[in-house]
């Protein structure tokens, strides 16, 4: 019966914690995606705390490093295809984020992209990708 009691009450603690709380949490165990969601549900519910905000921006540049060295070894390694839609990917993460092409983590990518030109414009005539929305980007 006691540790019915205590599994309760963790559970009630545990359920009790903030979104902002559950993002540092997440944050510490290097989980950006999930930090990222839960900083989003706490800027809803405080949209002006600085603390919130750079967290969510903390997370947001992690997740895009992440992706970013993904993208290179894809590169490295020749996987193309797959690299045209990680950095895809990426971009539609960004546009979500509200990020312009002047924002610093934006503008890394725009660079990454631009690497990707050589190794992409044969991959780009091909029919796959005659209608791709990262070929219009890219070229």
């Amino acid at each position: 019966m006691q540790i019915v009691g205590y599994l309760l009450s963790v559970f009630i603690f545990i359920g009790c914690a903030s979104n902002a709380d559950r993002a540092k949490e997440h944050m510490e165990k290097e989980n950006w995606e999930k930090a990222h969601e839960y900083w989003v549900k706490a800027l809803k519910d405080n949209p002006n705390d600085e603390e919130i905000i750079e967290g969510k921006r903390e997370a947001e540049f992690e997740i895009t490093n992440k992706k970013l060295v993904q993208l290179r070894g894809l590169i490295k390694v020749g996987k193309s295809q797959q690299a045209v839609d990680l950095a895809w990917e990426l971009n539609k993460l960004h546009m979500k984020w509200g990020y312009s092409s002047g924002h610093n983590i934006s503008a890394f990518h725009d660079k990454q992209i631009m690497r990707l030109y050589p190794l992409f414009v044969g991959l780009l005539k091909t029919e796959n990708y005659q209608k791709y929305p990262l070929k219009q980007y890219i070229l």
